[in-house]
């Protein structure tokens, strides 16, 4: 028997399965807090919905300006809102939207292991697909707060990347419309991730404002998946 010739097939046996198992290992999932700084680009995103009444809101000054934002929806939110939560993604993504994934309960991930993120992540990306049958490939933690080694694990939830922000007018306390444009007109940078919540009249009576400031500079809306391109 030749020993020799039958190691040469073992060795290269191994080597196929150690360059398949490679090949198979789910890709890094990067963190991002802004685009690019010599973009003339700027992403509007929307956190903690849906919330169907307020949205209708946003998705029509969207509309009439040609702008284009991203939703960071809550699982529990999505489920609990039954039929008007799905009709508002739906209209989300047939009005050039993008839906990312907000957790399902809005806990903070920094909090969780690695296997307890991996799963409260996958739960939401199941709710969302469920609702309107797309299934978000950005993520971002409530409050910003994450545990960095533990992002890697999302990659088999087919997140691709946790979106933090850049600008954050802190629109959740309700500072009204003036301070919320004047904090943003004062930070606006190419590039910019601005965080706003869906939750609060302040920020839909702003939005509008908001829209001609960052157009008049010379800035195109997106979602965050076109800032990246």
């Amino acid at each position: 028997m030749n020993y020799k010739f039958i190691s040469y097939i073992a060795i290269f046996c191994l080597t196929l399965i150690f360059v398949n198992s490679i090949s198979a290992t789910p890709r890094d999932v990067r963190v991002i807090w802004a685009g690019s700084a010599s973009s003339n680009k700027i992403a509007i995103t929307f956190d903690d919905g849906p919330t169907p009444s307020n949205d209708d809101m946003i998705l029509d000054v969207l509309k009439d300006a040609g702008a284009r934002a991203t939703f960071f929806e809550v699982g529990q939110r999505v489920k609990n809102s039954g039929a008007e939560g799905r009709r508002v993604l739906k209209r989300m993504l047939d009005e050039g939207h993008e839906i990312g994934n907000h957790s399902y309960s809005h806990l903070n991930a920094a909090h969780l292991s690695n296997s307890a993120l991996q799963q409260d992540v996958e739960l939401t990306q199941r709710i969302i697909e469920s609702a309107c049958g797309y299934r978000p490939i950005l993520y971002r933690p409530p409050g910003g707060g994450i545990d960095f080694p533990a992002v890697r694990s999302l990659a088999s939830t087919d997140i691709q990347t946790v979106v933090m922000w850049s600008i954050d007018p802190m629109d959740w306390q309700r500072p009204g419309r003036k301070k919320i444009w004047k904090y943003i007109a004062d930070n606006l940078s190419p590039g910019a991730i601005i965080l706003l919540h869906d939750t609060h009249i302040d920020t839909i009576k702003a939005l509008p404002l908001l829209i001609d400031l960052i157009q008049a500079r010379g800035y195109e809306i997106v979602t965050v998946s076109e800032l990246l391109r």
